[in-house]
């Protein structure tokens, strides 16, 4: 797990991630796509996504958050959003705030 890398379990059944800072091309990425799917594999119902701290996102971001959505069908966990910035308006543009569960997300900057 990377440095900018939080993992919280909630519960036996529900894991929070809370990355920080930028989920764009490279380290980042990779780092939470790893343990995304390592928590998709091992069967956990739910896996939440605390958007809070990220302060930007990219097309591999992106397809990231869209892989993990479509491999969560594939072996039933749920992945949902929380506080999702509207520094991350891309997944407005995009349309996939539609695809995802979001929890909350914040109408203005904090």
């Amino acid at each position: 797990m990377s440095s900018n890398q939080t993992l919280t379990s909630a519960s036996e059944t529900e894991f929070t991630l809370r990355p920080r800072g930028a989920l764009t091309i490279g380290e980042s990425v990779a780092a939470l796509r790893q343990i995304l799917f390592q928590l998709i594999a091992r069967g956990h119902p739910m896996v939440v996504i605390d958007l809070a701290r990220v302060t930007a996102l990219d097309g591999d971001g992106l397809g990231m958050l869209v892989d993990a959505h479509g491999s969560g069908k594939r072996f039933r966990t749920e992945i949902e959003l929380d506080n999702v910035p509207p520094s991350l308006g891309i997944l407005v543009l995009t349309k996939l705030y539609i695809t995802f569960t979001v929890r909350a997300s914040y109408s203005k900057a904090a």
